[in-house]
């Protein structure tokens, strides 16, 4: 797995996938909004930071490769592995 944490892997991330041999991407939401400069760090109710997901799990879907994401509690949890990490 690549870990996704940077506005540099956002931008590279369809190529991040195509690595060979990558069985998944793994999300760090509080280095990732950090990096890309939003307001609240790892706000999990943001539209924007759950569009920054959404591209994620897109891409992952594409290449039939897995996402994950860390997560700071059960609910949290809950919510992401509904909008499809794993």
């Amino acid at each position: 797995m690549a870990m996704i944490e940077t506005a540099d892997a956002m931008k590279n991330l369809d190529d991040i996938a195509q690595t060979a041999n990558m069985d998944g991407l793994y999300v760090g939401p509080w280095d990732l909004s950090l990096a890309l400069r939003h307001a609240k760090i790892a706000d999990f109710e943001s539209a924007e930071l759950l569009g920054v997901f959404d591209k994620i799990l897109n891409v992952c879907t594409k290449h039939g490769i897995v996402a994950g994401i860390q997560c700071p509690s059960p609910d949290v949890a809950i919510k992401m592995s509904e909008m499809g990490f794993r």
